[in-house]
Order: structure tokens, then sequence, then C-alpha cells
């Protein structure tokens, strides 16, 4: 029986009390608020369909009773995976009294919103040491445990050619080498049927620059780029990247990217290319203390030392660091004092300095400025690095600088063109889109930070629907995390290595241009494979043109 106080309260608020005690009931998500509806107020007569008419109550949850006017109701029902149904005219058609929905408070107010089905992830990494940035898994840990930055091995479609098309570069390739892109049909021993890769336009745009072919993520120069270097060399190329052998697929289906990665994972290897051509490994976790302060457990990296002298992957010898001279690779360098050997004492004119690798600051906001954005150069400060391993280079910096230079296109003029919102020249990315819209990617950094985002569902064979793709889909994500990752920050574009040349071209043939060419571009070059001669049968020879040695039968 109700207590005499409570026959007291008036029939609304036993009402409200009634409802609350409903309503918390439901799990709480972050950033949705549940709520169910107490009243509709849809136009009348001639003003039915008037959407300043329409309006709904919602009791919600911890907050009480709100209305919400037409603007922030508007919704498109779900049909399938690529249908949305019309607008509704009235509130009637789209709520019903009682309804329990959600409510999220965006910049606005309140408006209806919905548990996604669909997920996301998103990881931002150091390129500098691979040190974990930033890391989401999912919508909302307490509605799915699964971490989809870390555990989930998903199609990366597109946005894994730029290892393909850094593998090219260190195989005969350049950034003007021509490409036929065509259509191609491809038998496989055991399969069934033969494999036809198509470009996302359907279309086909004929012999196409290789820095075109990555800005405009044509499907079939990537397959045919990957046929001439040959498997065993693009894998040799790529696997030092860090990718697991799920990403690695054995058969040129890996040029677009059909193998199974986790966006962490992806983000590693996008900071071998951020880094300027460094292998480094990805963490989590800088240290672990105990109740007393001590040290349990502390990282230690692998740490990219520009001024060091380069220690490749493979063992291959060494001339000269990108400094310029060779330099020592962390060899531990002790301050030495001067004495006075007689007296055994301490020389009077030396100059002590108790701990020569802290600068010194004119003020507190110099020293925390400084701390933003100073990194640890071993020249400067030995200590910090004689504990740490050297990240070891597993490509040149003309390679990655080159790489860097077509990603940073697909942003100014490809694929990737909104992220041109954030007003930053020293961005460069690029989308993803795996079979049938399974997966969407976008990759993108710059010298100081890499960020992947991914969105698809957890059933891996269910499609995000007609026209998700990566830079849809996805880049929003990353631009919403760069806006506020990089804002303030000074531009951090990678620096152009020794051994870069610009050179005209015709922009058809990607051979060296005339004087009298009108049709004219520069190109940039590692230097030796820049082209010598206009004439395709001049010095420009075999190995930088692509050439198709297959059979008759499977090209078109």
């Amino acid at each position: 029986m109700p207590s005499d106080d409570f026959v007291d309260v008036p029939v609304e608020t036993r009402t409200d009390i009634a409802l609350q005690d409903y309503l918390n009931a439901f799990p709480v998500y972050r950033d949705l608020n549940i709520a169910i509806v107490t009243e509709l107020t849809p136009g009348k007569g001639s003003d039915e369909k008037d959407p300043s008419k329409n309006s709904a109550e919602f009791f919600l949850r911890d907050t009480g009773r709100i209305v919400l006017p037409w603007d922030r109701l508007e919704w498109r029902p779900y049909v399938n995976d690529n249908v949305i149904g019309t607008a509704a005219d009235s509130v009637t058609e789209l709520l019903s009294i009682g309804d329990v929905v959600y409510l999220v408070n965006g910049a606005n107010g309140w408006q209806l919103a919905q548990l996604p089905e669909a997920q996301g992830a998103f990881v931002a990494l150091d390129p500098h040491d691979s040190a974990t940035v930033a890391l989401t898994g999912g919508f909302d840990y307490y509605a799915s445990k699964f971490n989809r930055a870390v555990q989930a091995k998903r199609q990366p479609g597109s946005s894994f050619k730029p290892f393909i098309y850094s593998a090219a570069l260190e195989n005969g390739f350049t950034p003007a080498t021509i490409v036929n892109d065509a259509p191609v049909v491809l038998d496989s021993a055991g399969q069934e049927e033969s494999w036809r890769p198509e470009n996302y336009s359907n279309r086909f745009y004929g012999p196409t620059r290789l820095r075109e072919g990555l800005v405009k993520s044509m499907n079939l120069v990537s397959v045919r780029v990957l046929r001439e270097i040959g498997m065993r060399k693009a894998l040799a190329h790529i696997k030092p990247f860090g990718f697991p052998a799920s990403a690695l697929p054995r058969d040129l289906s890996l040029a677009l990217g059909s193998g199974g990665a986790s966006p962490w994972q992806m983000a590693e290897g996008f900071s071998g290319l951020a880094s300027g051509g460094y292998a480094t490994k990805r963490y989590f976790i800088d240290r672990i203390l105990d109740s007393e302060g001590r040290v349990v457990y502390e990282a230690k990296p692998m740490m990219v030392c520009t001024k060091c002298a380069p220690v490749w992957f493979d063992g291959r010898e060494v001339a000269e660091s990108e400094a310029g001279s060779v330099a020592p690779a962390f060899v531990e360098q002790q301050p030495s004092l001067q004495t006075d050997s007689s007296a055994n004492t301490l020389d009077e004119t030396a100059s002590i300095d108790l701990d020569p690798e802290v600068p010194g600051y004119a003020s507190a906001a110099d020293m925390m400025q400084q701390g933003m954005e100073w990194r640890p150069d071993y020249t400067e400060t030995p200590e910090f690095w004689k504990d740490r391993a050297q990240a070891k280079r597993i490509i040149t910096p003309q390679n990655s600088y080159l790489i860097y230079t077509m990603m940073r296109d697909v942003i100014n003029r490809g694929t990737g063109r909104r992220a041109r919102a954030l007003e930053r020249s020293d961005i460069a990315g690029k989308t993803g889109t795996s079979n049938n819209r399974r997966d969407a990617w976008f990759s993108g950094f710059n010298a100081d930070i890499v960020g992947i985002a991914w969105v698809g569902f957890d059933e891996d064979s269910r499609s995000l629907g007609a026209g998700e793709e990566g830079s849809r889909t996805a880049l929003p994500m990353w631009i919403d995390f760069m806006s506020t990752a990089i804002i303030g920050t000074e531009g951090a574009p990678l620096k152009q290595p020794p051994g870069i040349v610009t050179v005209r071209i015709e922009k058809d043939t990607g051979l060296l241009a005339s004087a009298s060419s009108t049709d004219a571009i520069f190109e940039i070059f590692q230097a030796g494979t820049e082209p010598q001669s206009s004439d395709e049968s001049g010095e420009y020879g075999e190995s930088d043109v692509f050439v198709d040695d297959a059979d008759d039968s499977s090209i078109f």
C-alpha cells in the first residue's frame, strides 16, 4: 500500500516518479539519454503537415519533461542497408505515445537519436616511437567489450595502396611511370571463376602516371603495379612495416587491401611512412608504478633517431646518416671535466654543468611551450637515448618522401578532398573502402601524428550500404579528431631529404618535357631515376615503364 505521504503527491509527479523508475531499468550509454514519449502535438486540419505545428513531449531520465520541436525530430526511417525511407510529414507518423527512444544533447540542444548498429574505431600514434596517443574501440564499452581498434582484423581496402606504391618505387617505378588503367582478367589455380578487378567508378582511364593512380585510387593500376613488381619483392618490402601475416595474402588481391589488419596495426604501418622510413613498435603502456612509487615496468620503445647512422632492418651497409655524415648509433657520451693532474683537483676554469641535458628557460611559460614541442635528439641528450633501442630504417627517406607527397595530393585533389576543411598543407592521407563497402577507412598523418579511422559492422559480411565509403563514412571522424589534435600546432610536413630532384615532364607520357611543351607539369624524383629524354626510345627505358608480359588471353 502506498504511504500517506505518497497519496498527497500530485498525480503528474507520481507519474514522473513511475516513469523514472521504469527508465532506470534501461542500460546507460555515454552521450545517449533514454526517454519515453508522453505527448504528441501534431498540426490540425490544413496545418497537419506543417512542421512548425508538430512537436513531442518526452520524459527524459534524470532530467524530467522536455518538449522538442519538429526540427529536432526529423527522421528518415530505415528500410534496408541500401535504402532510407522518405521523411515523415507529421509527428504522429514518426512516434507514438509510450515509445522508448534515445535523445542526444547536440550543438542545437536535445534531438532524436538512436543506438547505432554500425561500429567505429580510431587510433592515433606518435610516429617518433609509435606511442599510442589515442585509442577507442567502439561506440560504448558497456554495450560491447570487443575492442575493434585492437582485436578486429578488417580489410583495409585502398588504404593499403600506399605500401604497394612504396614497393613500386623501390623496384624501378617513379611517380611518373605510366601504367595502363584498363580491364584485366586474372585466372588463379583452384578458383572456379576468373577475377576481374574493377575501379570504384567503373570507369577506365587508360595510360596513367603512378601518382595519379594513387590520387584517384585506381584499382587496376595497383593490380598491374603489383603484378609487375612480383609478389616476392612486394612482400619483402611491406613486411618490415609490421603487418601481420593475415594482412598479406599471397595473391594479387593484396594490391586492393584484401587481407585483415586491425586499426592499431594499420597505424603502426603508417608510422613507418610518417617517420621518414623507420620501423617502430606500437605500445600502449608507458610505465607501471607500485604503491610506493617504484617502477615495476617501463616501456623502452624503438626510437627514431635521424641524426644517428641508420641501422637497416636487413643489415645493409650504411654509408651516411640523413644528416650528411656518419654518426654513432647510440654510443654513450659522458661530459668530461677539466682536471689539474698534479693536484688532482678540478680546474677552476672548468665550466661545470650539473645536467647538460636540461636547457635553461627564461620563464615557466617558455618551459611549458618547449615541453609541448621539444623532442629529444641524440646529439643533445645522449643520456636519454642510452637505454633506448634505435628504430631500424625500412625504406629510404626519398621513398618515404615521395609517397608522402603523393598522399598529400590525395587530400589536395583526390579522394580525401574533404580533409581540406582542416586548412593544413602538411597532412597526407588515403581513403579505403573494402569489398561491398563492408569497411570504410581513412588513414592520414603528418610528421608528428598518425591517425586511423575505421567504420563497419561487427558482422563483417554486412555492407555499410550504398554510397558509404572511406571519404564519406570514416573521414569525418578523422577530421573531428585532427581538428583538436593539431589545432594551434605548427605545420609538421616531412622534410625533403637530399637526393630529390624536380623535373618538368609531359603530363600524358611522364617523359621529359620539351622547351616548347604547353602541357608540361613538374614532378619530383629520386635523383638518378628522373626521365632523361622526351623520346620513348631514349634513356627512359623499360625499367621505368610498365610492361605487361601476360598472355593475350588474360588481358583485354
